[in-house]
């Protein structure tokens, strides 16, 4: 492992006494090995010189808990090699994966072959196996065969179980290993064909829509469930403010600590207004709601703490899967790249996070749910670190996009903030330097 010496870089990291103060940072063998005010320290003779610029910000490494691993079995889009590119290009040093790979991951051998498959990047990458056969909610995977062969979290995607009683198995399962489950809180057998948010929008553009109930009505019987019988669930993504509040209110009614929220970025920054050219780019699941159900997201489920989790919803899709009309394409877009000037301009530049809450929505928080190491900027911390800048001016280029998949709706767009670098493994990786 190498040593450096890095000069003048601002902290920020709500667990550090150094936060938001200007520091040398010194690291050794993926250790903080001295951290002190700029210009104190001294390099070692074999320490690497880096001065990454009077504005540059250090906190510790970002967690993107939603991330779509589209590899084997769909390498056309985009492949790990890419996705770990793209990872480390938008500041993250960790992601887990929802693997929407072939063979499907729903039992052991599976994800021993991914984990294989992933040791050899530089970066963190975690797995999510299926809660049941096939993703298809009815029946059970052996999920401990799958946590001990490295999955640290089970899921089904936008498949929710099928029934209470495959949710009670489900949680009664997990109970053995101390397992996290990732739960939709759509459900998407309201309106399996809906195309976007129901609403004014929807009628105006003849599509079938979608509605906010199809996430209130699925928690709140979930609620009731977990009630009689409590674990470790992350809903995510949740998109509707209402169902946000029940979910943190029963957290708190009941003392569930396990009960958490996540959301993608995008949900916070887009709305159904800008579906009107029937952009097949800006097709998610679930559907980007209203502007004004937009901004009660922004104002209250992040003003009120109903957020435990920011994501980039990272999902490739070929040209096959998008450019088709809009009913026919599939749903996803690009997120880690842009991830942070997005963050940086929509929730921080507007007054709706702090740098500070905002590290804690992608690092901290994401941490503690997944169980990992606490990463903090002190002496003798470990060195998995965020290196960015809120100030340096970009164009995302179709070019500069690892995957094969171009699905942004940002290519050509004028970016603000961007990642300077990552420290992962004792490596420093510094694609934008």
């Amino acid at each position: 492992m190498q040593a450096y010496h890095i000069s003048s870089v601002t902290v920020v990291d709500p667990s550090s006494p150094f936060s938001g103060e200007q520091v040398d940072l010194q690291v050794r063998d993926g250790k903080i090995v001295a951290i002190g005010p700029a210009g104190s320290l001294k390099a070692a003779a074999d320490m690497e010189e880096l001065k990454p610029g009077a504005d540059v910000r250090v906190s510790p490494g970002w967690v993107d808990m939603q991330v779509c691993l589209q590899d084997p079995g769909h390498e056309y889009k985009e492949t790990l090699v890419e996705l770990a590119e793209a990872a480390i290009q938008g500041g993250f040093t960790s992601i887990l994966c929802y693997p929407e790979v072939d063979p499907v991951p729903d039992r052991a051998s599976v994800i021993k072959g991914l984990m294989r498959q992933t040791q050899s990047l530089d970066l963190d990458i975690m797995l999510a196996g299926h809660a049941t056969e096939g993703g298809a909610g009815k029946e059970l995977t052996e999920m401990y065969d799958m946590h001990l062969a490295g999955a640290v979290a089970f899921t089904d995607g936008l498949q929710r179980p099928a029934n209470a009683g495959a949710l009670l198995r489900i949680l009664r399962y997990m109970k053995a290993f101390d397992g996290l489950l990732l739960l939709s809180a759509m459900d998407n057998k309201l309106v399996p064909d809906g195309q976007m948010n129901e609403g004014t929008q929807s009628v105006r553009l003849g599509m079938k829509g979608i509605p906010e109930v199809a996430e209130t009505m699925a928690v709140a019987a979930d609620l009731e469930l977990l009630s009689y019988e409590s674990g470790r669930v992350h809903y995510q993504p949740v998109t509707s403010v209402k169902a946000l509040g029940s979910i943190i209110a029963h957290r708190i009614a009941e003392g569930l600590s396990g009960l958490t929220t996540g959301i993608p970025l995008h949900y916070l920054i887009h709305s159904d207004e800008e579906l009107s050219g029937f952009d097949s780019v800006l097709k998610v699941m679930p559907p980007l709601r209203s502007a004004s159900q937009r901004d009660e997201l922004k104002t209250n489920g992040l003003g009120e703490q109903l957020i435990d989790v920011i994501t980039s919803g990272h999902k490739a899709q070929g040209i096959e899967e998008k450019q088709l009309e809009f009913s026919l394409a599939d749903p996803g877009m690009l997120g880690l790249q842009t991830f942070y000037p997005l963050a940086q301009q929509h929730l921080v530049e507007s007054g709706h996070l702090s740098e500070e809450a905002l590290i804690m929505l992608i690092s901290l928080n994401p941490r503690e749910i997944l169980g990992k190491e606490r990463v903090s900027l002190i002496e003798g911390g470990m060195a998995d670190l965020t290196f960015f800048s809120p100030t340096v001016e970009w164009t995302l280029e179709a070019k500069d996009i690892p995957s094969q998949a171009k699905n942004s709706p940002y290519i050509g767009q004028n970016l603000k903030g961007k990642v300077w670098g990552v420290m992962t493994g004792g490596k420093l990786h510094t694609p934008h330097a």
